[in-house]
Parts: C-alpha cells; structure tokens; sequence
C-alpha cells in the first residue's frame, strides 16, 4: 500500500514529460533487474532450502549467486545503454539528463541485487516478518523522500534518486535481518 501511494503521489507531482522519463527509467530498471538475475534467485530458493539449518552453506551459495548475478549484470549493461539510447534519441537536448538516468537506474538494480538474494535467504527461512520489515521500511522511505524532495523539485531524476534511496534502506535492512 505505502509503495502504492508513493507511485500515485509521484505521478500527480510529475509534470506529463518528467512522467514519461520516470517510467522509462522504470522499464530500463526492471530489463537490468531481469537480465542480472536470469533464475538465479529463484535458485537460491530452491538450493538454499535443502540447507536452511546450514550458515556455511547458505553464505556460500549467497557469495555465489551475489557474484553470479554482478556477472550477468555486467553482459547487461550495453543493452541498457541501447535500450536508453533508442528510447531518448528524440531527446537531444537532455543528454545529461538520459545519461543521469541510466546511471541512476544501474545503481539502483546494482544495489537491489544483493536485497534480492538476501530476500531469498528469507523466503528459505520462512521469515514473512522480515520480508514485511524490510519492505515497508524501503516504502516508508520512499514514500517520506517523495514527499520531501519530489514535493520541492518534481522531476525525474529526484523520483529515481528515490527510488535508489529506497533500494539502499532495502539493502541495509536486509543485511541486518540476515544476519540473524
């Protein structure tokens, strides 16, 4: 619900344009999301729980599939640029601004990987109390920087740099609930 009512507020404080940019921002995310983990957490699931009880072993597969999925990330890359680059070619006096974009994005799917493979740890462990935690404090902060930033200056780049605020509370509570 919290990360329903950022999205609705970040469409009403976006002019039509800066919209247009933020979703395509939001396409470009979910293609290097997609592309960098290619089943690997899906995975990690499936080994990881055959060793639930087993810190060693679920550390290594993490290690593994973190440095799996930053492999893969990496081959996808160039189709973002690409991708970025077909869809913002009309775009030419914001090139800056296209190239903010995608750094941004990258940066926000780098840091969602290791949440991504952390929350795998958690669905193994059954922890829908962790999944919860984490997911509504990467909202609450979204939503809190919408409100502070987005309010003040409504564009694209400061509702992607939200959502990069967002991945990185993820990050951080995620590291923490699976050390447990």
């Amino acid at each position: 619900i919290v990360n329903m009512i950022t999205g609705l507020l970040i469409l009403r404080l976006l002019s039509i344009n800066e919209y247009a940019i933020y979703v395509l921002a939001s396409v470009l995310q979910s293609v290097a999301a997609i592309g960098s983990d290619m089943g690997v957490s899906q995975g990690v699931v499936s080994i990881g729980a055959a060793s639930a009880g087993n810190r060693s072993a679920l550390g290594t597969l993490v290690a593994s599939a973190i440095r799996m999925r930053r492999s893969f990330f990496g081959v996808t890359i160039p189709f973002v640029f690409l991708l970025a680059y077909l869809s913002f070619i009309r775009n030419e006096g914001r090139v800056g601004t296209t190239l903010a974009v995608v750094l941004l994005t990258l940066s926000t799917v780098w840091v969602q990987q290791s949440v991504t493979v952390k929350t795998s740890l958690l669905n193994i462990h059954h922890d829908s109390h962790g999944l919860a935690i984490f997911g509504l404090a990467s909202g609450c902060v979204r939503l809190a920087a919408v409100l502070a930033f987005c309010s003040l200056q409504p564009s694209a780049l400061t509702a992607i740099a939200e959502n990069f605020l967002g991945a990185c509370v993820a990050a951080a509570v995620a590291g923490g609930r699976c050390k447990r």
